[in-house]
């Protein structure tokens, strides 16, 4: 599946999920609205039929005005002018409540005029109606005085969203379905990433491999011309171009097998006490000979005042020839590639800068990923399979240490490489 396809179709899907979301969501929203009117019908009414029994217990004439106020969506306020005792007058919205289902816990408040009297949290008790007889008693002196309770619902929401059973349901499903896509649409897209690396990973092996193979071949040809047994100069330098070749070849497919063999095994080093300066040096001259540059290209400031440390040697210096390496493929025109070096704590700093390309922010955390090469459209001028910074991550933790990178696109990249003194047999 192309590119645009595979657009498309995210776009087609997530265009679905998100009305449906939506769609899901106004539904939703609506049917607790309905469920909130009912609430509130139900709280005033059941309220008014608790005043209004205040007024019989009292043999008062029944009151003309509506005497229920609801102040907010869990507030309601009832005013009263008779006196009633406030286990009652518990007790009577307790019986409303339950006879109209509104098993919601709730706490009452009694106030004479702007002073709280009274107040208790109740909890109540789903199929249970209190029968005790109603009388008053222990009442205090309000004769005269401006009466009023207050019935506050705390839970209310949630004890509601608890009662839309079959739209929990519905969202609980529609949830399932959306973290389904998102994770169908994570592998659509990491199974891409994965065909693109292995392209790439191709196309660079093909041209890697193109270059020595042409060689070997035009080699070859030479060497089966008539009369070149007769020239040993010219045969010796077709024999050497081929072993140079040759080992080109050895080396890329050795490069290749060795991070394959590291999948899911541990790293074996050959430790030993080795000094960081003498293989930074020997990485400098082997990097010059090989680029065939002149010494001002890579320069050295070496700072650190204990340079040896516990490390493989062998791949202690493939770590950092793949940093210069890098540092000198990605140079503009002219190659300038710093390497320093500083003391820490418990290891070793090594910094190794260059005034390249640079390295755009959003590669900087993916370039140590196997095969992951920054794109640079059909350009094959850049030779190399993606393993280097892999091989220099890998290998550096097997030592214990961390690697980080700098760069800024156009101003040039600094990879900064911790190595600890001591390696542990953690590997």
């Amino acid at each position: 599946m192309n590119r645009q396809s595979i657009r498309l179709l995210i776009l087609l899907a997530a265009s679905c999920i998100i009305g449906i979301t939506v769609t899901q969501i106004y539904w939703v929203k609506k049917a607790f609205d309905i469920k909130e009117t009912q609430f509130n019908v139900n709280v005033n009414l059941g309220l008014k039929i608790v005043a209004d029994s205040i007024v019989r217990i009292n043999h008062a004439p029944a009151d003309t005005l509506s005497p229920v106020n609801q102040l907010s969506s869990n507030y309601f306020v009832v005013n009263f002018q008779h006196p009633v005792a406030p286990s009652v007058l518990e007790r009577l919205v307790k019986n409303e409540f339950t006879k109209r289902g509104l098993v919601f816990n709730f706490g009452i408040v009694i106030f004479q005029e702007d002073k709280l009297v009274y107040g208790k949290c109740v909890v109540m008790d789903n199929n249970r109606i209190d029968t005790t007889s109603t009388r008053l008693h222990n009442l205090p002196d309000w004769t005269g005085k401006r009466l009023y309770f207050g019935i506050y619902f705390p839970n209310k929401n949630t004890e509601l969203a608890g009662q839309m059973g079959i739209w929990t349901f519905s969202s609980a499903v529609l949830l399932v379905v959306v973290v389904f896509f998102a994770y169908t649409l994570y592998v659509i897209l990491k199974q891409r990433r994965l065909s693109e690396i292995q392209r790439d990973f191709v196309n660079n092996m093909t041209h890697e491999f193109q270059t020595p193979i042409s060689s070997i071949l035009l080699s070859s040809q030479v060497l089966q011309e008539a009369g070149i047994a007769s020239d040993p100069s010219r045969l010796k330098k077709y024999a050497e171009i081929i072993q140079g070749e040759i080992s080109k070849l050895r080396n890329q497919v050795e490069r290749v097998l060795e991070m394959s063999g590291m999948e899911g095994t541990s790293v074996n080093l050959t430790k030993e006490q080795v000094d960081m300066h003498e293989i930074i040096k020997a990485v400098k001259e082997k990097a010059l000979l090989t680029f065939r540059l002149l010494e001002p290209a890579i320069s050295l400031d070496l700072q650190a005042h204990v340079s040896e440390l516990q490390a493989d040697p062998i791949h202690l210096e493939n770590i950092l020839y793949n940093l210069v390496e890098n540092a000198i493929k990605y140079s503009k025109e002219k190659v300038c590639v710093t390497i320093k070096t500083a003391n820490e704590r418990n290891g070793i700093i090594v910094r190794v800068a260059d005034t390249g390309i640079g390295i755009h922010s959003d590669h900087q955390k993916k370039i140590f990923t196997k095969f992951y090469r920054v794109s640079q459209g059909n350009r094959h001028d850049v030779k190399g399979f993606g393993l280097g910074l892999s091989y220099v991550q890998a290998f550096t933790r097997a030592h214990q240490g961390m690697i980080d990178v700098y760069s800024e696109p156009g101003r040039g990249s600094e990879f900064v490489l911790f190595l600890p003194y001591m390696v542990t047999n953690e590997n």
